[in-house]
C-alpha cells in the first residue's frame, strides 16, 4: 500500500514538473522557428504548464523506464509511443474542446496533420532525456521532501489541476462558441451588405424622375441611422460587460493563439482573428489585466456566455 503510495505521489511531481518544462520547450521552440516570436503554448488556462508533456512522460516513464540501459531499443519505442500519445491527445482534446490545439498538415510525412515523423523523432530522443537524466533528479528531489508537507502540496496541486482543467474546458468551449457566432454574424453582415448594394443598383437603373431619387435618399439616411444606432447599442453592451470582453477578447487569445474554428466551407480560421476584429471596441475603464481575468473568470463560472 505505501509502495502504491508512493507511485501516486510520484505521478503528482512528474505531471506537475514535466508540464512545465514542456511549456519551456514549446516556448523556446517558438522562439527559435518564428524569429524570436514569443508565444503561448500553454494547454491550461492558469498556471504555466503544457499537460500533454506531463501526460507524456508519465506514460514513458511507466512503460519504458525497464529499458533504460538499452539506448537505441528506448530511442526507438519512444518514437512510436510518442506518436501514438500525441495522436491519441489530438482526438481527445478535440472531442473535449471541439477543435484542434495543433496541425502538422504543414509538414512532410503526417498523419491526418495530427502527428508528423519528425515530431515522433523528437519523443523518442525526448525519451532518452526524461529516462537517464530527468526522472532521475526529480525522485532525487522528491525523496529529500519530508513526507508532510509534501502530502499537503501533492493534495493541493491534484485540486488545483481538477479545477483548472474544468475551468479551462468551460473557458476555451465559451471561447470558441464566441468566436463562431461572431464569424457567422461578420458572413450575415457581407451577405445584408451585397443585398443592399444590388438593391440600390436596381434602383439607380430604375430611377425616372427626381421623385424616385429623393426617395432613395431617404432611405439611405434612414439605414445609415439604423446602423449607427446598432453600432452604439453594441458598444455599450460591450462596455457593461467590459471585465468578460476583455477576458475573451484579449486574454484568450493571447493564451490559446492557436485554437481554431470551422469556417463557411468546412476550412479552418484562426479564433483570434475573429476576436480581433472587435477588440478595437474594448475599453478597460481603470481595471487592471489581472483583475480583468479573474473578474471574467467569475463570470464564466456564474454567468457563462452563450
Amino acid at each position: 500500500m505505501e509502495e502504491k503510495n508512493e507511485r501516486i505521489t510520484k505521478l503528482v511531481w512528474y505531471f506537475t514538473i514535466f508540464s512545465i518544462l514542456g511549456l519551456v520547450i514549446e516556448t523556446l521552440y517558438c522562439y527559435i522557428t518564428c524569429n524570436g516570436k514569443i508565444e503561448s503554448r500553454k494547454g491550461l488556462l492558469i498556471g504555466p504548464f503544457c499537460p500533454i508533456y506531463g501526460i507524456g512522460a508519465i506514460v514513458i516513464i511507466a512503460l519504458l523506464n525497464r529499458y533504460k540501459k538499452k539506448p537505441v531499443k528506448l530511442f526507438i519505442l519512444g518514437t512510436i509511443l510518442g506518436a501514438i500519445i500525441e495522436y491519441t491527445l489530438s482526438y481527445a482534446l478535440e472531442a473535449m474542446y471541439g477543435n484542434r490545439f495543433w496541425d502538422y498538415s504543414y509538414l512532410n510525412l503526417s498523419i491526418n496533420g495530427r502527428i508528423s515523423l519528425i515530431y515522433s523523432v523528437f519523443w523518442g530522443a525526448l525519451s532518452i532525456i526524461i529516462i537517464d537524466y530527468v526522472k532521475p533528479a526529480i525522485d532525487h528531489f522528491i525523496n529529500k521532501i519530508k513526507p508532510k508537507i509534501g502530502k499537503k502540496i501533492e493534495i493541493g496541486l491534484t485540486i488545483f489541476f481538477i479545477v483548472d482543467a474544468l475551468l479551462t474546458v468551460v473557458a476555451v468551449y465559451t471561447y470558441t462558441n464566441i468566436a463562431q457566432e461572431k464569424y457567422t454574424k461578420s458572413l450575415s453582415q457581407v451577405s445584408d451588405i451585397g443585398e443592399q448594394q444590388t438593391t440600390n443598383q436596381a434602383n439607380e437603373d430604375a430611377q425616372i424622375d427626381e421623385k424616385e431619387s429623393t426617395n432613395e435618399n431617404i432611405q439611405t439616411n434612414t439605414q445609415v441611422e439604423e446602423t449607427e444606432n446598432t453600432q452604439t447599442e453594441e458598444a455599450e453592451d460591450i462596455q457593461n460587460n467590459d471585465a468578460i470582453n476583455i477576458f475573451y477578447n484579449q486574454i484568450m487569445p493571447i493564451i490559446f493563439p492557436n485554437i481554431r474554428i470551422k469556417g463557411q466551407n468546412g476550412q479552418e480560421i484562426w479564433a483570434r482573428d475573429i476576436m480581433g476584429r472587435f477588440s478595437k471596441h474594448i475599453k478597460n475603464y481603470g481595471k487592471t489585466i489581472l483583475e480583468s481575468f479573474f473578474l471574467g473568470l467569475y463570470k464564466v463560472i456564474l454567468l457563462p456566455t452563450t
